[in-house]
């Protein structure tokens, strides 16, 4: 990558975003944030020498613009921006073209790298999918994806795409339903077989990073682990782990009669969101990633679900209950 760098990562005041900043920063970078927070609220949890800028994309165009003229000369932009579910349209498609719209005024080359998700897919039984799989747009998060994809690749300079889907996204303290799943209170989605994928938060940020690097392809790359396991196997590993009950099974008609609101709050009360959840939780995928291996250079450093939750939860100082540990 080149030497110092200005880099923005919108929305980087989450845990994928804290660890981005460490990664930059100390490869000698000049990072900056934006989000909806106060900043004097973010400050605290970021690398000495970040700057956090309060700007909301989504909901003020013209605040985030403002942070764009007075940072100047931009090399690369992250967007990190989340809550898909709550406001997917607002987000993917309000949220990047208020990202996008001032950096089109420059005549600096700007790498863009946008996160998108293996949603795209679709449910996909008996294939392996790369980059250049036909895509399966049967859910909104996914199809409103597929659009801004080929959004951002039209666009031509000064803005260089990468677009990276992403499946979930796991790792220390940004892992809400993995603090339900030690305490047994969360379900498993249908039987629970479909294979997924996971992406460590440590590999997220690789691969992040060697997106931002100007030397590399521009496009479209899938960034997943190199083994897809079923999703049974995730909740599996942390109820054994914990010694807490395996998870019960839930089938779409009690998640649409309120089920998943009581561990993940009144919102899933919401028919349309309960069923776009469904599809994405009980899809099944096996996805290459030799396009991120063989362009970006980028190879899981947790190649299996495994041996992401084994740090995961070491991190985390949780005994191992499967081995009679206190």
């Amino acid at each position: 990558m080149a030497d110092s760098q200005r880099i923005l990562i919108v929305g980087g005041a989450g845990k994928t975003g804290q660890r981005l900043c460490e990664t930059l920063q100390a490869a000698g970078h000049q990072v900056s944030i934006t989000t909806r927070q106060d900043p004097a609220t973010v400050m605290a949890s970021l690398p000495a020498g970040v700057n956090a800028y309060q700007a909301d994309p989504v909901a003020d165009a013209a605040s985030f613009a403002n942070v764009i003229d007075h940072l100047g000369e931009l090399d690369a932009v992250v967007s990190l921006m989340g809550a898909f579910l709550k406001n997917p349209h607002g987000v993917v498609f309000d949220g990047t073209r208020n990202v996008i719209a001032p950096l089109r005024q420059r005549t600096k080359p700007i790498r863009y790298v946008f996160c998108s998700t293996i949603a795209v897919y679709g449910d996909r039984p008996n294939e392996v999918l790369t980059e250049e799989s036909p895509l399966q747009l049967n859910q909104l998060v996914g199809q409103y994806h597929a659009e801004m994809e080929q959004e951002l690749l039209a666009i031509g300079e000064p803005i260089h795409p990468i677009i990276l889907r992403l499946p979930h996204i796991y790792g220390p303290g940004r892992e809400r339903v993995f603090d339900l799943m030690r305490q047994g209170k969360f379900v498993i989605f249908g039987d629970g077989l479909n294979p997924m994928h996971h992406f460590y938060i440590n590999d997220v940020v690789q691969v992040i990073v060697a997106a931002i690097d100007p030397t590399k392809p521009d496009g479209i790359y899938n960034a997943v682990e190199d083994i897809a396991c079923p999703y049974r196997d995730y909740c599996d590993f942390v109820t054994d782990w914990c010694g807490v009950p395996r998870l019960a099974n839930c089938t779409l008609e009690e998640a649409l009669a309120g089920k998943l609101a009581e561990f993940l709050g009144p919102w899933m009360r919401n028919e349309s969101i309960v069923r776009e959840l469904w599809a994405n939780m009980t899809a099944r995928t096996v996805i290459s990633n030799t396009k991120m291996t063989q362009q970006l250079g980028v190879y899981p450093q947790y190649p299996s679900l495994e041996t992401g939750l084994t740090e995961m939860l070491q991190l985390e100082n949780i005994p191992d209950r499967r081995l009679g540990v206190d």
